[in-house]
């Protein structure tokens, strides 16, 4: 979680800091992407949905505090307590985060799809169908984190890093390309539907590495796109910046976005 979000890690188990601490040290921490900005509980998420959705689910058919917990498929989605749309997609299966050999696997989960099949959680709590290229999807780096438990989250894109996107506007066949969105670079390559479903993402990212960079240090975010044709694509950027790889940065928990024509 990037450092605007962990403020909420602690609230997630049931605690808070008073606002007169708080505030000053979040001030004091703002530059310091690459450490834990609160220090609370790493395993809170993992605790979450190991000792709370899953069991729920399990024994009762209801994934609370979850909004829906798959068994099959591995994952759960857990609304976030920061923002009114963001939503956490978190496997079931014990998963660090994007530095977790096991992402890599064959038999691991399609967690990308996983995660946008679930943006219609979003797109109720914003109170209107957000169109595709309003929804971004993001795992920061094992650096940028406050949480060891893989989470994806999913909320609004911030209008400028989609206007960007919409500038690049890559095709599909033409490979990788690099962009500097909101003052953090990235290579961007285009993919469809059924690159989504078919592909894992992060073996995509890992492939994608230059010699000494680790996934580790990475940052991946998927935004929806919506070519010239009308027809609906999605855009990967992978991003790395010194180890303060943090894509959570173009997503938008206020959701400005859905009343933007």
């Amino acid at each position: 979680m990037s450092w605007g979000i962990d403020a909420m890690a602690l609230n997630r188990i049931g605690f808070a800091l008073p606002l007169g601490f708080a505030l000053p040290l979040a001030l004091a921490l703002i530059g310091l992407l690459t450490k834990p900005a609160w220090p609370g509980d790493p395993d809170a998420l993992w605790k979450i949905i190991h000792d709370g959705c899953v069991p729920d689910q399990s024994n009762h058919g209801d994934p609370k505090p979850c909004v829906l917990v798959d068994l099959a498929e591995r994952f759960a989605v857990l609304k976030d307590r920061n923002g009114a749309t963001q939503f956490l997609l978190i496997p079931t299966d014990r998963v660090t985060g994007i530095e977790d050999p096991t992402i890599l696997s064959e038999q691991a989960p399609n967690y990308w799809k996983a995660a946008w099949d679930a943006r219609h959680f979003t797109s109720a709590q914003a109170g209107t169908n957000l169109p595709d290229d309003k929804i971004a999807l993001a795992i920061n780096s094992q650096f940028t984190r406050s949480q060891n438990q893989l989470h994806i989250h999913i909320d609004c894109i911030r209008v400028e890093a989609r206007e960007t996107l919409r500038m690049l506007q890559p095709q599909p066949a033409a490979g990788w390309n690099h962009a500097m969105i909101l003052a953090q670079d990235y290579d961007v390559r285009m993919l469809s539907v059924d690159d989504l479903n078919s592909q894992n993402l992060f073996s995509l990212a890992a492939a994608h590495l230059q010699p000494g960079q680790t996934m580790a240090n990475e940052t991946i975010v998927l935004a929806g796109a919506v070519l010239p044709d009308g027809s609906s694509g999605l855009y990967l950027l992978v991003g790395s910046a010194g180890g303060a790889g943090n894509g959570e940065t173009l997503e938008d928990h206020q959701c400005v976005i859905a009343k933007v024509p």
